[in-house]
């Protein structure tokens, strides 16, 4: 390992541990932001109204677990999803419950069976944002496992695929986060900068991104 590499990679993997570490303490969050932001956006319903006896059934179920989540209650919907998951793969409900499960793997550390289950409803969702999520997921996973090239390619997808300026930036930063990982300080100031001349209403988000621009900075001089 270079003289520059062990200079910078442990403070780097500092940052990138509280980074994962406060994405999976706000799953319940993102979780409810994805389910939200397909009612909002284009008017979807992604549950739709159907005669077909075995979806009502699913969305019924779904709904219920989904109530215990928010409720406080995630041991029992925990159970409940997985139920669903097994019950109505192939269904939207399933699909919903099976990225609960995921969000649930995550927050618990079990990167692998958490990133197993996003890779297979991957692309599964009628809502891009809730796409997007679930490949963001897969990024932050990478990221913690030191996959600095998956985790990168993984942000650029989910940043591609959405339309929402807010989760653009999340998806950046974790790319920002990837790059510093790597070493790419110059790209970092570079991306960093292009950012920081957009518009960014949230000032938490603004200091992250001139922090992170300004300790690659450190190492180019």
């Amino acid at each position: 390992m270079s003289k520059d590499k062990e200079l910078y990679q442990d403070p780097i993997r500092e940052k990138i541990i509280g980074f994962i570490e406060n994405a999976y303490e706000q799953k319940a969050n993102i979780l409810n932001a994805v389910i939200i932001s397909f009612i909002v956006i284009g008017g979807i319903s992604f549950m739709r109204n159907t005669t077909d006896g075995k979806v009502n059934e699913a969305n019924a179920a779904f709904g219920t677990a989904q109530n215990s989540y928010i409720n406080g209650l995630q041991d029992f919907a925990l159970i409940e999803f997985k139920d669903i998951s097994e019950n109505y793969s192939g269904e939207n409900a399933g699909y919903m419950a099976e990225l609960y499960i995921a969000a649930e793997a995550f927050s618990n550390g079990e990167f692998d069976d958490a990133d197993s289950r996003l890779k297979a409803i991957s692309g599964k969702f009628e809502v891009d944002e809730i796409n997007a999520n679930v490949v963001g997921m897969r990024a932050d996973i990478a990221l913690s496992q030191g996959n600095n090239e998956d985790a990168l390619k993984l942000y650029e997808d989910a940043s591609k695929s959405c339309s929402l300026e807010n989760y653009k930036l999340k998806f950046n930063i974790g790319k920002l986060y990837a790059l510093q990982a790597s070493g790419e300080h110059s790209k970092v100031i570079e991306i960093a900068g292009e950012l920081l001349d957009g518009e960014i209403s949230n000032n938490v988000v603004r200091n992250s991104i001139e922090e992170l621009k300004a300790f690659s900075q450190h190492f180019t001089m």
